[in-house]
């Protein structure tokens, strides 16, 4: 009790001290984008969707691009049509449309001020 009490005692002060820094909406959207990134590219290569996913572009998220929101529509569009294929149903593809529809969201409508955009150049957001 006596060694519980003393680890309490020495972790409080610590917790209390470490300096606390709320997530910002342009550091929500990078962490999103990040995670779309690998969803995307674990979908494209994964065994069980790979053929209903085949005639998707790639895609890459970069939040700095002014044509990400437009590629991410024409995306979320081509993910979503995917319903009529029996793997559209799968964890993964679900889980990719919905990343893709919460980003959306984040950037039009939270973060529509707080984004910058250093290019507009679409064609390097499909590599």
């Amino acid at each position: 009790m006596l060694k519980l009490l003393f680890l309490v005692s020495c972790l409080v002060p610590l917790a209390l001290c470490y300096p606390y820094y709320p997530s910002t909406c342009y550091s929500k959207v990078l962490v999103k984008a990040q995670e779309v990134n690998h969803l995307a590219a674990y979908v494209k290569s994964a065994p069980a969707v790979s053929t209903c996913v085949a005639h998707l572009p790639a895609f890459h998220v970069d939040v700095h691009n002014g044509c990400v929101m437009y590629k991410m529509r024409r995306y979320i569009s081509l993910v979503d049509g995917l319903r009529l294929h029996r793997c559209a149903y799968s964890a993964e593809l679900r889980r990719l449309g919905s990343n893709l529809k919460q980003l959306h969201l984040i950037m039009r409508d939270r973060c529509h001020g707080d984004l910058a955009y250093t290019g507009y150049d679409c064609a390097a957001l499909e590599h």
